[in-house]
């Protein structure tokens, strides 16, 4: 060679150049044996060797070359430019155009070589020693021989002899010949069909013979020559490690294989690398064994051209990922350049790494994996992972996500999470309070499993937030937060606020049915007041109070608010939310049952409110008791000191029988009151009563049904429990008390063989029975109790029916029993006195029945595919027929009565009109009979005239009054006449009187009815001047107080306007045309 160094411990060459040299046997330019060194700015260049043509360095070397030149060297073998067995390292140099038969540049063999910021380029590793073709029309090519016309079909009787012109193994890429018949012999050896001579060795000069017979059809074969040491343009790896950092390597070839680097054995390793190779048909990266790794390597100059890769072929498609692949350009199993790696789908895992292909597997039923996943570690849609690490399907009425999340609970459901071993448990609520959990992102980590057992655990996870709507919270979402109040129609927990107040349509309601009978009972003191002025409203909703209270006492609307109490509370009853617009009807008469929100948002839970309404009928009697005493206490004053006014002796008895009759009639009033409020007040107390002794259990614990807050095992509970069941036992004893009330006066209620009609009127006449009237005006003689036992049948519907399944389809079910019971009770029984009611108590259990069958048929879906929507309208229309058939009924009774009232009136009328026809005789005989039984003392016969058509209209409606200017000169003289002639008798009341008498003359014009004393035989001139056509007579019996003389002298008297409207009743029901009285005529 041209130089060689050995055994130098520290060698360093500067600007030198090696040129030129030749090495037969071993290596060119310069060998280094056991030699440390360094080459700087030097350059190797056109050197010729064996093994290696510029530079051979041995195991025991280490070497460094900075800014080096190493070009156009040559070796017949190995490392044109450099063979090492020794560590070396490459700083800045460039390494180009250099050739040999394995390794153009470099020939590594268990070497450690680092290159730097280096070039290496225009280096072929080219051997043409591979095969040629003796005989025949076959082919060879790049070291490889090829039947005639592959891979198309060799012709028939096909004839080729190959001979090898290097050592090496045969590598079959492809074999396919007639069996037996088209052969294939190496080294005496035949081979045909599919038995091909792969891995065969071969020597240098070895032949190999081909033959076909006459049978065509097949393809033949290409096979290669695999010699011991071939490849790598640029770079021959044999062991060893190489590395390569911010290096540049471009167009280097190599014959078979590895353009620019071959590897047959070692650890390569290339960082920021750029790689270009325009040959492509040798990839400029070949690996066999090792380990290679590359970061940021850039290949260019592909077949498509310009093309670049970057490629980590560290984490190339590793465990969770498969890639679309391509082995072009580098030949590694574990590296892969043009390789785009993609992360296995949600559901696919990988558990190898590599270039795959589309493989990753499908996870097994239940299970399921993250994207990129190398294990199906997670539960898959409708599956959860439990406890144990089972993968199990999700529960019905709950929704699983998959992952590592729990089960989350369908609207109507609640999942109890202070306990992971109750997380798969699913609880139907009792209320519409549970929305089921939140399906936000947000919420998504507080369903896994590290967030039960604690709220604390995982921020914002609390539960009654994920599970309840607002306003409810504990289990179930079966207990109202505070400022919050349950509704049973609503089936929720509504705002204490005033906002849903107003809001509820149930409350407006009542504040309006309450608002018109206010108006109603205003109506007489307005009229009497304001009767000149335009006030016809108020007669119109006179006579509509009067249609429903006083022409309507046949139980018509006691029969309605019974039956939409009982319906009002079948949605507490069997838990059900019932659909739109039924819902919003229910809601509207919730009032009847008192179900109000401000009633329950008192402070404490709902045994608070249960012993509050418990004593609110007893306070509602208190307060009703005190204002009685105080109205007698009134009474009593103006008896004890009614002797402070001067009056005879008998009007004294008299008014003194009349306060006394005004003492028993506020008792008799107020008894009534406590009657009434008791019956409209039971049966929701009753329901509230019963409804807190519903417990369920829940999960080894004992929970309120209505109010989930209230521990069932508690010792409060259980102290409670007995003030409930003597509240129950008092308020069942009312009903009891009514029957025993009923049957001290049974004899006048229902006397033995009496005609029905003739004990109506007995009772409804007798004023001792008053205080009873509500418990047996509307009912039959027969079914005089009937009143205790309908009360007993609301609290069986209202109070007992919940209580006695915990299935909801069980109580559905019974309460269309019970319905039906009731109805053939009221068709069999007709307990009431009117025919029209008793249509209407049936009729109304029907409504009853369809209702909890309509809450059957949402409850077991027994119709498939029939819509809530049209259950609501239906339940809807039908409860609506019945306050529509509520209406005619009224209507018809009230008219019914107005027509029996009118023909009464005109038959007595046409009775008067008939003493015109009574002769002179007889008319004074009958005049003078009545006279003498009619006028008391006290009183005068006054006379009144006018004509015939005149006396019509006084016959229907009365004596009109008219305004007296003229017959009176001064007012104060009359004021004081009427003064005298009107003192009270007896009472500070009537004092009173005489002071408004006074404050009422001088507010309006005086007015009033002249009367004469004259009977028709002694008229005089100034008699008729005031009757100038008495061709009818009305005489009336008149108190003499009453009478104020026009002249001291004569025989008119005038009864004042005063007077009448004193004496004003507040009833005209009786009069034929009372038409002049609504309109404020004073008569």
């Amino acid at each position: 060679a041209g130089m060689t160094l050995y055994g130098i411990p520290s060698a360093y060459l500067n600007s030198v150049t090696i040129k030129n040299n030749y090495a037969e046997r071993e290596c060119g330019g310069m060998i280094a044996i056991e030699t440390t060194g360094i080459v700087e700015n030097s350059m190797i260049i056109q050197n010729y060797g064996r093994f290696s043509g510029g530079f051979g360095i041995d195991a025991t070397s280490t070497f460094e070359f900075i800014s080096c030149e190493i070009t156009y060297n040559e070796a017949l073998l190995l490392g044109g430019a450099m063979g090492t067995q020794g560590t070396v390292s490459f700083i800045d140099s460039e390494i180009s155009h250099n050739v040999a038969a394995a390794g153009g540049a470099f020939a590594l063999s268990y070497a450690n070589v680092d290159f730097l910021r280096c070039e290496i380029k225009n280096n072929s590793a080219q051997s043409d020693l591979t095969f040629s073709l003796l005989e025949g029309n076959c082919s060879v090519a790049h070291g490889c021989i090829y039947s005639t016309d592959y891979p198309g079909v060799y012709p028939e009787n096909d004839h080729c002899i190959f001979q090898a012109e290097a050592d090496g193994v045969l590598d079959v890429l492809d074999f396919y010949t007639e069996e037996d018949d088209d052969i294939l012999m190496i080294h005496n050896q035949n081979y045909s069909g599919f038995d091909s001579p792969n891995c065969v060795e071969v020597k240098k000069d070895d032949k190999i013979y081909w033959s076909a017979g006459a049978i065509i059809g097949f393809p033949g074969f290409e096979i290669c020559l695999f010699e011991l040491f071939s490849g790598g343009g640029g770079i021959f790896v044999y062991g060893g490690t190489l590395t390569l950092t911010d290096s540049f390597l471009y167009d280097n070839k190599a014959t078979r294989a590895g353009g620019t680097i071959e590897i047959v054995d070692g650890d390569i390793d290339m960082i920021n690398c750029t790689l270009i190779a325009y040959d492509p048909d040798s990839p400029p990266i070949n690996y066999e064994s090792g380990t290679f790794t590359a970061t940021d390597l850039i290949l260019t100059g592909d077949v498509e051209g310009n093309k670049a890769v970057i490629s980590d072929c560290n984490s190339a498609c590793g465990v969770g990922m498969y890639g679309s692949c391509s082995t072009a350009g580098i030949l590694a199993p574990n590296c892969y350049v043009n390789c785009e790696c993609i992360a296995c789908e949600a559901g696919k895992y990988s558990n190898t790494s590599g270039a795959h292909g589309d493989i990753c597997e499908e996870c097994e039923t239940g299970k399921s994996s993250n994207i990129g996943s190398s294990s199906c570690d997670i539960a898959a849609s409708d599956y959860y992972l439990d406890i144990d690490g089972e993968f199990v399907s999700c529960p019905d009425d709950a929704t699983c996500k998959g992952g590592l999340e729990m089960p989350r609970p369908n609207s109507g459901y609640w999942i109890d999470r202070s306990r992971l071993n109750t997380a798969s448990i699913l609880n139907r609520c009792h209320r519409s309070t549970c929305i089921g959990a939140s399906s936000g992102s947000d919420t998504s980590s507080c369903w896994l499993q590290e967030c039960y057992g604690s709220d604390d655990d995982c921020s914002g996870c609390d539960s009654d937030e994920l599970q309840c709507r607002k306003g409810s919270e504990g289990p179930l979402c079966g207990s109202c937060s505070h400022g919050y109040s349950y509704s049973s129609s609503a089936q929720t927990c509504l705002s204490c606020n005033i906002a849903s107040i107003v809001e509820s349509s149930s409350l407006i309601a009542l504040f309006i049915i309450v608002g018109v009978m206010s108006v109603g009972c205003g109506v007489y003191y307005f009229y009497n007041k304001y009767k000149d002025e335009d006030l016809m409203w108020i007669n119109m909703m006179r006579r509509l109070i009067v249609m429903l209270i006083h022409k309507n006492n046949n139980g018509v609307l006691r029969v309605l608010w019974v039956n939409y109490q009982i319906i009002d509370s079948v949605s507490w009853t069997l838990e059900i939310n019932f659909p739109f617009p039924f819902k919003r009807f229910l809601f509207s008469i919730k009032f009847l049952s008192f179900d109000f929100v401000l009633a329950d948002c008192l402070p404490g839970n709902y045994l608070a409110s249960v012993f509050i309404w418990s004593l609110f009928p007893f306070g509602c009697a208190l307060i009703n008791e005190f204002i009685s005493q105080v109205r007698q206490m009134r009474i009593n004053y103006l008896i004890n000191h009614h002797h402070s006014i001067e009056e005879e002796e008998e009007t004294d008895t008299a008014t003194l029988q009349t306060l006394q009759i005004q003492i028993t009639n506020i008792k008799n009033s107020h008894f009534a009151n406590v009657l009434l409020i008791f019956f409209i007040l039971l049966p929701p107390i009753f329901r509230k009563q019963f409804v807190a002794l519903n417990c369920f259990d829940l999960l080894d614990e004992s929970y309120l049904r209505i109010d989930t807050s209230v521990d069932c095992n508690s010792n409060g509970y259980v102290l409670f429990v007995i003030f409930d069941v003597l509240a129950i036992a008092i308020y069942s004893a009312v009903p009891l008390y009514w029957i025993l009330l009923l049957y001290q006066s049974r004899s006048i209620l229902n006397p033995p063989a009496t005609d029905e009609q003739l004990v109506y009127y007995i009772r409804d006449n007798d004023r001792d029975l008053d205080p009873l009237r509500s418990l047996f005006t509307p009912y039959r003689p027969s079914t005089l109790y009937f009143e205790s036992f309908e009360m007993f049948r609301r609290v069986l519907f209202i109070g007992v029916l919940p209580l006695v399944s915990s299935h909801s389809d069980r109580r559905a079910a019974l309460g269309m029993l019970l319905s039906l019971c009731s109805l053939e009770l009221f068709r069999s029984v007709q307990p009431f006195r009117s025919t029209s009611t008793n249509i209407l108590a049936y009729v109304a259990q029907y409504a009853i029945l369809l209702t909890f069958g309509g809450a059957l048929l949402l409850e077991t879906s027994v119709v498939s595919g029939l819509s809530e929507m049209a259950i609501g309208g239906v339940l809807f229309a039908v409860n609506i027929l019945v306050l529509f058939f509520v209406i005619i009924l009224i209507s018809l009774n009230y008219l019914n009565e107005k027509k029996k009232s009118q023909q009464i009136k005109e038959m007595s009328a046409t009775k008067v009109e008939w003493a015109i026809t009574f002769d002179q005789k007889k008319f004074q005989t009958t005049f003078d009979s009545i006279t003498e039984h009619t006028v008391p003392p006290s009183s005068v016969l006054c006379f009144w005239y006018c004509d015939v058509a005149r006396s019509k209209q006084v016959l229907k409606s009365g004596i009109p009054a008219r305004k007296l200017e003229d017959e009176f000169k001064n007012i104060e003289d009359v004021l004081k006449q009427s003064t005298a002639t009107t003192t009270s008798r007896s009472t500070n009341h009537q004092l009173v009187r005489k002071k408004t008498l006074r404050k009422e003359a001088l507010r309006k014009e005086l007015g009033g009815i002249v009367f004469t004393l004259h009977g028709p035989k002694e008229l005089d001139a100034e008699d008729k001047k005031y009757f100038p056509t008495p061709s009818v007579l009305f005489a009336c019996s008149i108190p003499r107080k009453w009478l104020i003389p026009v002249d001291p002298n004569g025989s008119l008297r005038v009864v004042t306007a005063h007077s009448l409207q004193a004496l004003r009743c507040n009833y005209f029901g009786e009069i034929l045309e009372p038409r002049p009285w609504f309109e404020g005529g004073v008569l």
